[in-house]
């Protein structure tokens, strides 16, 4: 995926928190949370992106990429349960496409390393 140079989010990082109960979360991004974590629920699994969506800070932005679909903005994030590697997408609101363990090193924009080696 080619990186798109921008100054920030295409989806204000704010407007992200503001609709964090109502983004649209896929099957396969919710069981993906399930395998990682372990014993929780669909429903619990999906509560936990959202909370993740509900904190989601500036300085945690790491780039924006180019999909054959859409644009998405990835963040970078360090919480109890370790490093997630989160892409979100506007269309008809928002739409979480990726929560996973970073698969390489983040750089966020606030200077912290997120997942890979620190």
């Amino acid at each position: 995926m080619p990186r798109l140079v921008t100054g920030g989010p295409l989806i204000p990082t704010r407007d992200v928190r503001r609709v964090a109960k109502l983004a649209t979360i896929g099957r396969q991004v919710v069981h993906g949370v399930v395998e990682i974590l372990g014993d929780i629920s669909d429903s619990e699994a999906t509560d936990y992106i959202r909370t993740i969506l509900s904190k989601l800070r500036d300085d945690q932005f790491v780039e924006t990429v180019d999909m054959d679909y859409a644009c998405g903005d990835i963040y970078g994030v360090r919480n109890d349960e370790g490093d997630w590697y989160v892409k979100v997408i506007q269309r008809s609101g928002v739409t979480v496409v990726s929560c996973h363990r970073p698969e390489r090193a983040l750089r966020t924009v606030g200077g912290e390393t997120i997942g890979g080696r620190r």
